[in-house]
């Protein structure tokens, strides 16, 4: 065999088992969805009929019809634009600005309105919504607010003078908050009362929690990676083998069981409960990715910190 048939095998062969070795990143392809690129893209939502809406820090809410093609602002009656959450549950959507409070929309985000009654603050941080139909809203150092009519009235649930990045939810009440610079607190009654839940945390501030529903939960912190607790937030261990970013600013839960983070560094992946990562950014340009929403038929919208929207190309599925 001559030298140049030798290598060309050679060359061969290195590729093939580049190809069977090396953590794929082609299961998950991301598309742009096209405009928003010049936005903060804060937070994105999925209603059951299938509009998304993307909220925007300094832009107000957006809304696409057709899967992210194009999208539209739909500020009417929205008074501030600095939208920190937006989500769509008990029929209607709510986003929470910062500097203006809460906002619901009964016509799919054409029109809003201010739902502002008993909360100490307009400086809304996170919306969320239990499986019992219960809305929450936290606040910068005010504390936790929930309401059980729609936003129409609110009454306070504690954690005064946090900062609440964002809330998870398990069974039976059980209710896990994020706070810059103050670690996790749990509420095992209802937000009747609370425990700082900090063990194995170091001291980390976190930015995002999820939950299984079934007591494990994820921490996405700032400066420290992921960590994961499956004791109900009792006790938490790093889970980053495989992460290359500490920075992480968005979580998420597929169908399959999968969970996808997104960092500065972009999108990753993984499919054995956060014991390895790897990176799926196929598609994606250079960029921090801040939120995830997830559609009924599996495909993830991602929003980024300044490069706009983009949507996996088909449902996400398991890299296995």
């Amino acid at each position: 065999m001559n030298d140049a048939k030798r290598s060309t095998m050679v060359s061969s062969l290195s590729l093939l088992f580049i190809m069977a070795f090396t953590p794929s990143q082609a299961r998950v392809e991301w598309q742009s969805t096209g405009s928003l690129s010049e936005l903060p893209i804060q937070s994105l939502a999925v209603s059951p009929d299938g509009f998304v809406y993307a909220g925007t820090f300094g832009g107000g809410v957006y809304r696409s019809d057709d899967d992210g093609d194009t999208w539209r602002p739909t500020n009417t009656d929205l008074t501030n634009l600095n939208v920190f959450s937006v989500i769509s549950g008990l029929d209607e959507v709510f986003c929470g600005t910062f500097g203006g409070g809460v906002f619901r929309s009964t016509d799919d985000g054409e029109t809003w309105e201010p739902v502002n009654e008993g909360i100490g603050s307009k400086e809304i941080t996170a919306l969320a919504i239990n499986s019992r139909s219960r809305l929450f809203a936290g606040t910068a150092y005010c504390g936790l607010f929930f309401s059980v009519d729609h936003g129409m009235t609110w009454e306070p649930a504690g954690l005064r003078g946090i900062f609440i990045n964002s809330l998870a939810f398990g069974e039976d009440g059980e209710v896990l908050v994020g706070g810059a610079q103050s670690g996790i607190f749990r509420s095992t009654d209802n937000c009747q009362s609370w425990a700082r839940v900090t063990n194995g945390l170091r001291n980390a501030e976190v930015w995002t929690l999820a939950s299984d529903g079934r007591g494990s939960y994820y921490a996405a912190t700032n400066g420290k990676g992921i960590f994961r607790s499956t004791d109900h937030g009792t006790t938490w261990h790093p889970a980053n083998a495989g992460l290359a970013s500490p920075n992480v600013g968005a979580i998420l839960k597929n169908n399959t069981g999968d969970v996808f983070v997104g960092t500065r560094m972009g999108i990753f992946c993984s499919e054995d409960q956060g014991s390895s990562w790897v990176r799926t950014c196929h598609g994606l340009p250079d960029c921090s990715v801040i939120s995830f929403a997830l559609g009924s038929d599996g495909r993830i919208f991602v929003g980024t910190s300044g490069k706009g929207v983009f949507r996996s190309i088909g449902p996400s599925i398991s890299m296995k």
